[in-house]
């Protein structure tokens, strides 16, 4: 979850089949929605929607521009770090979002963010510090629908979290395994890489695809895609 803040714009969308499946994709606090090009390229046909926003936005106002674009549409949410928490929220207050799939979330806080805090002003420090309002509203919360949680469980480096517990560079793995208490139809997987290149693995594309359009005529399909892919010599 890159600690810097973008440009604000407003909601992208693309749109290719008509009837193919809503995705609503949440970048992290800092980055952009090209972080989802490699995971999209390999996903049947669907009409995604990209929610940019400044990590300095009250969350309400960024949420809101998601419920005006969306229109009552059923959707899916994908969110990495802190999008999962964003997504996560959106989730929770919306009848129509049928699935969610969060990324390297923290559940429980960023340590460093407690640190970072005394340094420097920011709302996403304040909303990822370990004792926050915000974490602590997040995990008040009932999901009652299909939630995909990948944890990023690479090796991140000692210094990233005080008191070295293992991270994947910027999220402990503890934070993003407590999910919380009222979700509760959630399937957990890790993957061996840290907060940013799990985006951009085959191991994501295989999970997402499978959970995400598990009812879909296309899915053995592209699974053999993926198979064929991955068994290359080079």
């Amino acid at each position: 979850m890159p600690l810097h803040t973008k440009s604000k714009t407003t909601i992208q969308m693309m749109r290719t089949m008509e009837d193919s499946k809503h995705i609503l994709f949440i970048h992290g606090a800092g980055s952009n929605t090209v972080v989802y090009n490699h995971l999209r390229m390999w996903l049947p046909a669907h009409t995604p929607y990209f929610l940019n926003y400044d990590v300095e936005e009250k969350v309400e106002n960024i949420l809101g521009r998601a419920s005006e674009e969306l229109k009552g549409k059923p959707v899916t949410v994908i969110g990495h770090s802190y999008g999962g928490l964003l997504g996560f929220l959106f989730a929770t207050k919306n009848k129509l979002v049928e699935k969610l799939v969060t990324i390297g979330t923290p559940w429980q806080g960023v340590p460093m963010s407690d640190l970072l805090k005394l340094t420097a002003h920011s709302r996403v420090f304040d909303n990822t510090e370990t004792t926050s309002k915000f974490i602590q509203f997040i995990n008040s919360r009932t999901f009652t629908k299909p939630h995909l949680n990948v944890i990023c469980a690479g090796k991140g480096h000692v210094a990233a979290v005080p008191g070295g517990a293992p991270n994947d560079g910027t999220v402990p793995h503890y934070s993003q395994l407590q999910v919380p208490k009222g979700v509760s139809k959630c399937t957990q997987i890790r993957i061996q890489n840290n907060h940013s290149d799990t985006l951009h693995t085959m191991n994501l594309v295989s999970a997402v695809l499978s959970f995400v359009f598990e009812d879909d005529l296309r899915l053995a399909t592209y699974k053999d895609k993926l198979n064929e892919y991955s068994n290359r010599p080079y």
